[in-house]
């Protein structure tokens, strides 16, 4: 491919009557044909080519314009941020919101692409501190945000272990969308939401309520501490509320935008329940809210968090917080260990309404032809 977009250049170069002003070199999806670490190759050499050919044919500034379509995150991930041009398929104006068929294009140039400055805790990332960050972090994780029907962000490397799961159990119907999960903690989140609203791509933010102490050098508390904070900056920046109880009294509505196709979960109260007794328990990690939504498994010992379960409701709330808050709790561990026991445990009911909600939205109201 080199040596032809080389030899086509040259042919242009050397019309000496009549040669076209401008000359656009087309390369169809090349990574049909490369390996992926070649498509990196050649996508970065190319340029190299066709510059060596203008310099030796002695016209420096009579380089081509090269244009490659491609469905490869391995290309984009070799090619200048800049240069990318995205093409989403949409409906037409006078379609409505459920029509099949898209029928028209949006194009949108990442050269366009400024994210303003990003303020959070007192700390600010200038605008091109911001789009640096995102830059690198796409190149980082080798991103397909690109070629995804929607984004969902989590936390980290627990959510995103469990979460094809959660997906079955939840919200069947997204295994027929192609989704992206980027990992990004409680402190990004919203670093992609100017992004991911520039290329109208739907969203789920799946993140932790990350309870602090009010006083002092805020510690983290048990999120039903009274006063608790929140040190997610994600919550902060996106809904605009610092306060646990604020966070936890608010709607499905008002944790949606519909304008950005975005929702944003987190941690909800759960209503344990063994015997007679009852007690509502409010998790701040997503370990915890596993714990509490399937806790009579954590009590017949089909699931473990390395330590025994007191006979009073309270005592464990104490016992399963303090454990998973220790340094000593593994968490990519007690992952795993769900995934491979047989028992049949729950998704936490804050993970399945962001994903129900996400599947509406790709696919219409359940039942809806």
């Amino acid at each position: 491919m080199a040596i032809q977009a080389k030899h086509f250049h040259s042919q242009w170069l050397k019309t000496s009557v009549n040669r076209p002003i401008c000359h656009m070199i087309f390369i169809e999806e090349p990574e049909v044909h490369l390996h992926a670490q070649v498509q990196q190759t050649f996508i970065r050499n190319i340029w190299k080519v066709l510059e060596a050919s203008a310099a030796a044919e002695g016209e420096k500034e009579l380089v081509p314009q090269l244009v490659v379509s491609t469905h490869s995150s391995h290309i984009l991930d070799a090619t200048e941020f800049e240069k990318v041009r995205y093409f989403r398929r949409c409906r037409l104006a006078k379609d409505d919101d459920h029509a099949e068929i898209l029928n028209a294009t949006q194009i949108h140039s990442l050269r366009d692409f400024r994210p303003a400055a990003v303020e959070v805790d007192g700390q600010t990332a200038t605008e091109s501190e911001a789009l640096e960050f995102l830059q690198r972090y796409l190149r980082l994780i080798h991103c397909d945000l690109f070629f995804a029907d929607a984004a969902i962000l989590v936390e980290g490397a627990a959510e995103k272990l469990l979460l094809p799961r959660m997906i079955v159990q939840c919200a069947g119907r997204l295994q027929a969308s192609y989704l992206t999960i980027l990992e990004i903690g409680g402190a990004y989140a919203h670093r992609f939401d100017e992004l991911l609203t520039f290329l109208k791509i739907p969203y789920l933010v799946i993140t932790d309520l990350d309870s602090v102490a009010p006083e002092g050098k805020h510690p983290a508390c048990r999120a039903d501490t009274d006063g608790a904070l929140t040190s997610n900056a994600s919550l902060k920046k996106l809904l605009g509320v610092n306060s646990v109880a604020q966070l936890v009294e608010l709607t499905t509505d008002q944790k949606t935008d519909v304008q950005k196709g975005r929702f944003i979960s987190f941690q909800q109260d759960v209503l344990v329940q063994e015997g007679v007794d009852t007690l509502s328990m409010r998790p701040r990690t997503l370990e915890e809210a596993l714990a509490y939504q399937n806790f009579a498994l954590l009590r017949h010992g089909k699931l473990t968090i390395g330590k025994a379960i007191p006979e009073k409701l309270g005592e464990a709330y104490d016992e399963i917080y303090n454990q998973i808050k220790s340094n000593n709790f593994k968490k990519t561990d007690f992952a795993i260990s769900l995934l491979a026991t047989s028992a049949e445990w729950k998704t936490p009911k804050y993970i399945s309404e962001g994903l129900k909600w996400l599947e509406n939205r790709l696919h219409g109201p359940e039942g809806e032809a």
